[in-house]
């Protein structure tokens, strides 16, 4: 395993493994969870080290319980959490406190080695076009500011914040975001989000790094076979798959990546990307 450095000098793996459907079968996040970690147990056996969480995906217990179960020693795992931003979740400092205590019981933790929140307005808000409501995103900040100066938060950051949203956050608060974790993939790059966070020392954490499907941000299936077809004439120069191409252009741009498998020997692999590095060229066509 590789790892990035945030600013405070927290040490984060270089690559993760999304959750948010393990719990559930089919990879659906929106169906009724069965109860089936088999996915969570198998990246585990992989090597996995920074596992992703969220309140918001409704399985923390279970996770908690395959951690509990089979886990290496806790210093060895890296444990990012997020909560959403709303009722009952963000209310008050208490109401925060108890959202993180929670999480942490669930997860069977005594702290979160990076913790988010998980989207700078509600989802159902955001769908009625409504924009972040600055106060309460502030005092939910702040409040993980006080638990990441108590310890219990090693690392505090953002998700799904653009430019703007952050440079409202940064100049409301104390501790600049130490993560923003967003969709960066080959239907949606982000990049001038991406480059706006490093210039800002904020570590762009990739979700979906491998979806060309996902809402807003969906490509044809022509456009997302040929460039799966450009990702695997790449590899193929590495004698590795158009997946571990998407994830190492991410791991050269200083993009931690957070990809997602239910199927063990995808998992292994999406590991397997720090024995090559793309040319320039490479890079360039990738992009």
């Amino acid at each position: 395993m590789e790892y990035f450095e945030l600013y405070n000098g927290v040490r984060i793996p270089a690559v993760g493994t999304g959750t948010n459907t393990f719990g559930r079968d089919d990879e659906d996040l929106k169906s009724v969870p069965t109860g089936n970690f088999k996915p969570m147990y198998t990246a585990l056996e992989a090597g996995y080290e920074l596992f992703d969480t969220a309140i918001s995906y409704g399985n923390e217990e279970g996770i908690g319980e395959c951690l509990k179960t089979v886990a290496p020693d806790r210093s060895k795992l890296f444990i990012l959490g997020k909560i959403p931003n709303r009722a009952p979740y963000n209310c008050d400092r208490d109401s925060i406190r108890k959202s993180v205590g929670d999480s942490m019981k669930n997860l069977n933790i005594e702290y979160f080695d990076l913790f988010l929140i998980h989207q700078p307005v509600d989802y159902k808000a955001a769908a009625e076009g409504k924009s972040m409501d600055v106060e309460t995103t502030v005092n939910l900040y702040r409040a993980l500011e006080e638990l990441y100066r108590e310890g219990v938060l090693r690392a505090i950051g953002v998700a799904n914040f653009n430019e703007d949203q952050l440079t409202v956050l940064m100049n409301e608060v104390e501790t600049v975001p130490m993560a923003n974790q967003f969709r960066s993939n080959p239907a949606a790059r982000n990049r001038p989000l991406v480059e706006f966070c490093k210039e800002n020392k904020i570590l762009p954490i990739a979700h979906s790094p491998m979806n060309f499907t996902a809402g807003a941000f969906r490509v044809d299936e022509v456009k997302a076979a040929d460039y799966r077809k450009i990702a695997g004439m790449v590899g193929s120069r590495y004698g590795k798959s158009w997946a571990q191409v998407l994830l190492r252009y991410n791991y050269q741009l200083g993009i931690c990546s957070i990809p997602k498998s239910h199927i063990y020997e995808f998992q292994k692999q999406n590991l397997d990307i720090f024995d090559f590095e793309l040319s320039r060229g490479d890079m360039e066509c990738l992009y």
